[in-house]
Order: structure tokens, then C-alpha cells, then sequence
């Protein structure tokens, strides 16, 4: 190696340091901001999906999620139902707290708990973990198109039947 090779090679290590640094300052922040998500994913994947998360962390969650487990299991369903639970009981806690915090300002108890009853029954569906994922509509429409199937095979059992005695 000559001597000019030699006095290159710590700028050329400042210059490698240097981008290693970059590389670890953007992607520390990446990192850092999955964290509530992976936390999210990783309760999934134990089967202790609460409601504990803030809505953004289970939206992250979606977000991140990976393509396998988008397709092949019921992480989707999962962390929405779990996002829904999270949204109402946000939602209910911040308007109990606010009941009668003006004064002389005529409200309507009936609005105020009928729609806390609402989103406590929201709340409650979504967090049930027997909760369907086909929604009943598909359900009875299947039902009406078997019936319709049945319906056209015994037709052709009966025009079957008919030509057999006419022959």
C-alpha cells in the first residue's frame, strides 16, 4: 500500500461512522413509535387483547400488521373489535366525567343515559370473544339460497320421476 491509500482511510472511516450514525438516528425513532403496536400484536398473539391501549396504539397495530397474519388469521377482526371497546369506554368515561360540569345549563338525562347505555352495549359486544364475524345478514341469505338450491333439485328429481312413467 502506498502512503496516499494510508491518509485516506480515516476519512474514510469518519465517512462509514458517520452513516452508520445517520442510519441508527432514523431508524431509532421507527422503532420507538411500533412500540405500543408490537405491544398490541404481541397480546394478540398471547390471546390477551384488551382494551388497555390507547386507539392510536391499535391503529398503529393495523397498520403493521403482517400480510400473513392480515390473511390467514382473525388479527383484523380482533384488534378492530378490541379498537371499538377502546373507543367506547374512552368515550364513556369522558362523559360521565363531564355530567354536570356547567351549571344552569338544562340538560336531558334521557339523551345522556341512553346513549352512555349504547356505547356501554357497544362496548360490550365488542369485547365479547364469542362475538360472530359473519354478520347475520350473509347468514340468512345463505340460508334463502339453500333453500332455493333444495327447491331446484327436487324439480329435477320430479321431472325425472315424470319421464321415467311416461316411458
Amino acid at each position: 500500500m502506498s502512503v496516499r491509500s494510508f491518509a485516506s482511510l480515516p476519512a474514510a472511516l469518519a465517512a462509514a461512522a458517520l452513516a452508520a450514525v445517520l442510519a441508527l438516528a432514523v431508524a431509532a425513532p421507527a422503532a420507538a413509535g411500533s412500540g405500543c403496536a408490537a405491544a398490541v400484536i404481541k397480546d394478540w398473539r398471547t390471546a390477551h387483547l384488551h382494551t388497555n391501549y390507547a386507539p392510536e396504539c391499535y391503529r398503529q397495530a393495523l397498520a403493521e400488521l403482517p400480510e400473513d397474519i392480515r390473511i390467514y388469521s382473525t388479527a383484523t377482526d380482533d384488534i378492530n373489535r378490541a379498537l371499538i371497546a377502546s373507543l367506547a369506554k374512552k368515550a364513556t368515561t369522558a362523559s360521565t366525567s363531564k355530567v354536570g360540569a356547567v351549571k344552569g345549563v338544562v340538560r336531558t338525562l334521557a339523551t345522556t343515559t341512553s346513549s352512555n347505555a349504547v356505547r356501554k352495549e357497544a362496548a360490550r359486544a365488542a369485547a365479547d370473544p364469542s362475538a360472530r364475524a359473519v354478520p347475520t345478514t350473509v347468514l340468512v341469505f345463505g340460508a334463502a339460497a339453500l333453500v332455493l338450491v333444495a327447491a331446484a333439485s327436487a324439480s329435477v328429481v320430479a321431472r325425472r320421476l315424470r319421464r321415467g312413467k311416461a316411458a
